[in-house]
């Protein structure tokens, strides 16, 4: 978790999300679903 920024309460919007965050979650993401798609080819 990254440090609360002064002025920001804890339900702030998704926007103030920091975009490495953000792509950090796409490549989990990215990563699991390839996981996924090479196992089911492998049971199919």
């Amino acid at each position: 978790m990254t440090k609360p920024v002064p002025g920001l309460h804890s339900h702030s919007t998704s926007a103030d999300v920091p975009p490495q965050a953000i792509l950090g979650a796409t490549h989990a993401l990215e990563a699991v679903t390839h996981e996924f798609a090479a196992t089911a080819r492998k049971l199919a």
